[in-house]
């Protein structure tokens, strides 16, 4: 459903505004709107948990 979609893509892009800096800057790598841009949503989030997961591994 679009409502929820969008409900979770607020509660994320809410999250991020307050997340660690150093650990957004190391997912985000560069690029300024990672996980805030309602059009780039969904492709961010699949590259967050890769970036994440490559982390974890480490």
């Amino acid at each position: 459903m679009d409502w929820q979609k969008d409900d979770i893509e607020y509660a994320i892009s809410s999250y991020v505004a307050d997340m660690d800096k150093e650990l957004y800057a190391k997912i985000a790598m560069g690029k300024p709107d990672f996980l805030t841009d309602h059009k780039t949503f969904a492709t961010d989030m699949q590259n967050a948990e890769q970036r994440l997961e490559q982390l974890l591994d480490v």
